[in-house]
């Protein structure tokens, strides 16, 4: 059985959930994402977290309610807090500047790296 899959989906106060037999909705502060998961998990909202199992002991079934449960916990967190990558350049040499909408990266390589910044959803 799968340690993480054992594991409920804690629901904060501002998401709302919706289980529709094996499609899930997940609604928050920062947008709304679906999706349709493999027939051999069941899916269920039990007080205030989202609960997943297999619904058989097939092997193929055991595998997928762990990744069930662990994509369903990233929908949780995307709709709610959002998704933030964070990078430290530690080394002599190495710095990264911001000038304007470009990123200049100095990573060891003779001529520095310019790189316009992504833009994703209303960046906030």
């Amino acid at each position: 059985m799968s340690r993480i899959g054992k594991q409920p989906v804690p629901i904060p106060d501002k998401v709302k959930i919706d289980i529709n037999g094996t499609t899930v909705s997940v609604e928050g502060p920062k947008g709304k994402v679906s999706k349709t998961f493999a027939s051999v998990v069941k899916i269920e909202k039990k007080d205030n977290n989202v609960l997943v199992s297999p619904t058989d002991e097939t092997r193929f079934s055991r595998a997928m309610y762990g990744t069930a449960r662990s994509v369903i916990a990233g929908m949780v967190k995307g709709v709610s807090v959002g998704y933030l990558k964070e990078l430290e350049i530690q080394g002599v040499g190495f710095k990264a500047a911001l000038k304007g909408n470009m990123l200049d990266l100095a990573l060891g390589y003779s001529p520095t790296m310019r790189t316009p910044l992504p833009l994703y959803g209303s960046g906030g």
